[in-house]
C-alpha cells in the first residue's frame, strides 16, 4: 500500500516509516494537516496515518475534510490523546487507532485493521 504518514513530531514520523518500509508498504511524511490536505489533493494514497494532535489543523479536522471533498482513503490515527473524545468517537465508528508509545506488535495489529476491507473492521 501506498500510505501518508502526518504527524508533527519528526522523530514519530522516522519510526512510522521505518515501520512501513519494514512491511513492505510505501510511504511518504508530511509534518501538518496543510500540507497532507495539498498533497491527498494532486497525488493518490492507499491510507493516510493521521496524528490527532497537530498545530493548526488537527487530525480530525483533515479526515473531516477529506470527507467533505468525497475522498474516501482510509485512514488509521497515530496519537497521544489516550481518552480524548475524538478519538473515543472514531474508536466507535471503527477507525483504526493506535496510541504513542507502541510496540511492533500492537503497529502490526494496527496496520492489519487498516488494511482489512471496510466490512472486516
Amino acid at each position: 500500500m501506498r500510505m501518508l504518514v502526518v504527524d508533527d513530531d519528526p522523530t514519530v514520523r522516522g519510526i512510522v516509516i521505518d515501520l512501513l518500509n519494514l512491511s513492505g508498504h510505501t510511504a511518504l511524511d508530511v509534518s501538518n494537516g496543510a500540507q497532507a490536505l495539498a498533497l491527498l489533493k494532486a497525488e493518490e494514497f492507499d491510507a493516510v496515518l493521521l496524528d490527532h494532535s497537530m498545530p493548526e489543523i488537527t487530525g480530525v479536522e483533515v479526515l473531516r475534510r477529506l470527507r467533505a471533498t468525497g475522498n474516501d482513503v482510509r485512514v488509521g490515527f497515530i496519537t497521544g490523546a489516550r481518552g480524548h473524545p475524538e478519538i473515543e468517537q472514531l474508536r466507535r465508528q471503527a477507525v483504526p487507532v493506535i496510541f504513542k508509545p507502541f510496540g511492533w506488535t500492537e503497529f502490526k495489529a494496527f496496520l492489519e485493521r487498516l488494511e482489512a476491507p471496510e466490512q472486516d473492521r
